[in-house]
C-alpha cells in the first residue's frame, strides 16, 4: 500500500460485460465477515434495483435464484448520506457513507475498510482496500490524487456496463451491466443492474460498490424524486430482484455456514 504512484495513471480501457470467471490474485475479503464468503468453485449473480441508496424503502438483495443475502436500510440516506447493509441475522454487516459527490466510505465496526471514489482526472471509478490495522471511520488524511487504488472499474459508464479489475493486473473478478428496464406512465422509469461475481470475492464489497456507482451516476436525477415511487408493470413495488422466475427459492439458514453461500446445495 505504501506506493506513491497517482491513481490517475492511465490504464487501457477494457469493455464492460466480461465474464466474471477469474478469482482475483489477492484477497478481497476486506469486510471481514465469514458468512459472506464464497465456496471456491461457485460464482453468483444478482439483479439489484437502481437507486437503492436514495430510496426510503428497505430493499432485499437476492441472487438470481431468489435467495435473500442482505437488505439495505436507511430511509433518510438522502439527507444523512448513510445506509446500512443488514445480514439475515438482523445484524449490521457494513455501513455505506456518502462523503461527497465522488467519495464514499465502507465502514465495518467503526473501521474504514474500503474507499469508493471517482478519479477526477481519468473519470474512472476506483476502490481503495485497507489492510489491518484498519483506520477509524473518520480517517480523513487521504488525498485522492495520491491514492493508489486496488480495484478499478472499466467500461461504458453511461450505459452502466463495467468490469471490476485489479489495478495491477488484468484480473476481471466481477461485472455490472444495466438490464431489465421498465416503465410506468404514472410513476416514471427505472432499471436494474445485473451483477456477476467470481468465486472467492467479498460479495458485499462488490454489491456496495455497484450501489455507490449507480448513485453517483444517477445523482442529477435526485431533484425529480421519482425513483422512490417506481413500480413494476405488475403494479407491485420493485424489490432488488427481477420479476422473472430465475429458479427455485431456497431456505436460507439464519446463520450461514462458514465459507458457503445461501444458495441451496442439491442433495445427491
Amino acid at each position: 500500500m505504501g506506493q506513491t504512484e497517482s491513481c490517475c495513471c492511465k490504464r487501457s480501457q477494457n469493455a464492460g460485460g466480461n465474464d466474471a470467471s477469474q478469482s482475483p490474485s489477492i484477497s478481497l475479503d476486506v469486510l471481514g465477515n465469514q458468512y459472506v464468503t464464497f465456496r471456491s468453485d461457485q460464482q453468483e449473480s444478482f439483479l439489484i434495483r437502481s437507486m437503492i441508496f436514495y430510496s426510503k424503502s428497505s430493499h432485499r438483495i437476492r441472487d438470481m435464484a431468489n435467495n435473500t443475502w442482505f437488505r439495505m436500510e436507511g430511509p433518510n440516506a438522502k439527507e444523512t448520506g448513510v445506509k446500512h447493509l443488514i445480514l439475515n441475522t438482523d445484524s449490521v454487516h457494513a455501513t455505506l457513507m456518502r462523503i461527497d459527490e465522488i467519495t464514499w466510505k465502507i465502514v465495518v465496526s467503526r473501521e474504514l475498510r474500503a474507499l469508493v471514489y471517482k478519479c477526477v482526472r481519468t473519470n474512472q471509478y476506483c476502490i481503495r482496500v485497507f489492510s489491518p490495522p484498519y483506520p477509524p471511520e473518520d480517517y480523513g488524511q487521504l488525498i485522492l490524487e495520491e491514492v493508489v487504488p486496488d480495484v478499478v472499474l472499466e467500461g461504458d459508464y453511461d450505459n452502466m456496463s463495467m468490469s471490476f479489475l485489479l489495478y495491477d493486473s488484468e484480473d476481471v473478478f466481477a461485472t455490472m451491466e444495466r438490464t431489465a428496464d421498465f416503465q410506468d406512465s404514472s410513476k416514471g422509469t427505472g432499471w436494474r443492474l445485473l451483477v456477476q461475481i467470481a468465486a472467492n470475492v467479498d460479495v458485499a464489497l462488490v454489491l456496495l460498490t455497484c450501489i455507490c456507482v449507480d448513485a453517483m451516476e444517477r445523482e442529477p436525477e435526485l431533484e425529480q424524486d421519482s425513483f422512490d415511487k417506481v413500480k413494476a408493470p405488475n403494479g407491485k413495488r420493485n424489490d432488488s430482484i427481477d420479476t422473472m422466475d430465475k429458479g427455485r427459492k431456497s431456505s436460507v439458514p439464519t446463520l450461514w455456514d462458514k465459507g458457503h453461500t445461501p444458495r441451496v446445495v442439491k442433495e445427491i
